[in-house]
C-alpha cells in the first residue's frame, strides 16, 4: 500500500509539473525573441581603422641585447586610435616580460589600417638585428620603425636618426639600416 501511494505521489508531481508549464507555455512576452541574421554589425571607427604611427626606442635597448637575437614584435593598442609594438627575443620558453616597448613618434597620415588589414607578429631575423647595431655605431641615438603596407599586410622600415626633434630651422635626418621588419604571416620565423 505505501509502495502505491508513493507511485501515486510521483505520478501526481508529474502532472502537477506538467499543467505547470503549460500554463505558462503561451503567455510568456514575446519581446525578447530575436530573429538572428547575417547581416554584420553597425560600422563604427573604433579599432576598425586608423593611421599608423612611426615609432621609436631608444639606442640603448639595442645595445643591451646580449649577440643580435631574432626579435618577434606584437602590436597593442596604447589608445584606442594608437597602435605601437612590443618586442621579445624569439627563445623556446616564452617569457611574458617584453624586451621592448616601442614609443610614438608621430602619426604617418600617408599609412592607415582599416578592414582587411592583417596584423600580424613583425619578425627582425638576426640579420636584421646586426644591421641597426651596426648602424647605431655610427653615433646614432634612435631606432625608428616607419611603417608602410606590402599588400595588406604591415611592414616597418628600420631607420636610425641622432636625434628625434623636428623644427623648422632642421628637418630629421634618418639613416637606413637595410633591415627589414616582415610580417608573420604569411613570413616564417
Amino acid at each position: 500500500m505505501q509502495k502505491d501511494l508513493r507511485t501515486l505521489s510521483h505520478y501526481f508531481l508529474f502532472f502537477f509539473v506538467l499543467l505547470l508549464a503549460s500554463c505558462n507555455s503561451g503567455t510568456e512576452d514575446k519581446k525578447d525573441d530575436k530573429e538572428v541574421s547575417a547581416t554584420p554589425p553597425p560600422k563604427t571607427d573604433a579599432l576598425t581603422s586608423g593611421h599608423l604611427d612611426t615609432l621609436f626606442v631608444e639606442r640603448k635597448v639595442f645595445d643591451n641585447l646580449q649577440g643580435n637575437p631574432k626579435l618577434i614584435y606584437s602590436f597593442i593598442f596604447n589608445y584606442p586610435d594608437s597602435l605601437t609594438l612590443h618586442g621579445w627575443i624569439y627563445k623556446p620558453n616564452f617569457d611574458p616580460t617584453p624586451v621592448m616597448k616601442l614609443k610614438y613618434f608621430n602619426r604617418n597620415m600617408d599609412i592607415s589600417y582599416g578592414a582587411g588589414t592583417y596584423f600580424g607578429n613583425i619578425v627582425l631575423q638576426t640579420g636584421d638585428t646586426k644591421k641597426i647595431k651596426d648602424a647605431l655605431t655610427q653615433g646614432m641615438n634612435y631606432v625608428l620603425f616607419a611603417p608602410k603596407l606590402e599588400g595588406n599586410n604591415i611592414k616597418y622600415d628600420i631607420l636610425v636618426t641622432d636625434k628625434l626633434r623636428i623644427s623648422k630651422d632642421a628637418l630629421l635626418v634618418v639613416t637606413p639600416t637595410g633591415a627589414d621588419g616582415n610580417p608573420s604571416p604569411p613570413k616564417t620565423y
